[in-house]
């Protein structure tokens, strides 16, 4: 039986200061890019030399389910606080399979639900890590 590959078969786990803030709905950036430099050699041939790795932000989101007190202590923490969000796939049957991912840094911003009136759409509350480290 083939495993899952799609954006919706992921387990998305976040911790703050070391204690769970429960599953998430979508994490989205995260990448990595490196700066590499040319080198010159005397006979004129070209040689890569690498550079080092900086990644994006990840954003991280759910549907509000009444977390303003979860909400209010993150945005008192931004800039602060060590957070980290585990990506973990999962197979046809929901259940985890390989080796989950990490992402480590800290609480950049904290994103309050759109209030509006007029709208039908689910209200998101979303979470931003400036990443540092990828495990």
């Amino acid at each position: 039986m083939g495993k899952g590959t799609g954006p919706e078969q992921w387990l998305i786990t976040a911790t703050m200061d070391g204690v769970s803030i429960g599953v998430w709905d979508t994490a989205s950036g995260g990448g990595s890019t490196a700066d590499t430099r040319g080198y010159r050699r005397g006979d004129g041939s070209m040689m890569d030399r690498g550079g080092p790795a900086t990644f994006e932000d990840l954003t991280v989101s759910r549907i509000w389910d009444n977390d303003m007190d979860l909400n209010v202590r993150m945005t008192g923490l931004c800039g602060r606080a060590a957070v980290s969000v585990t990506k973990q796939q999962k197979d046809e049957d929901g259940a985890p399979f390989g080796r989950a991912k990490t992402y480590m840094g800290r609480l950049k911003g904290v994103t309050d639900p759109d209030a509006n009136s007029n709208e039908s759409g689910d209200a998101m509350f979303s979470f931003v890590v400036g990443v540092t480290s990828v495990q």
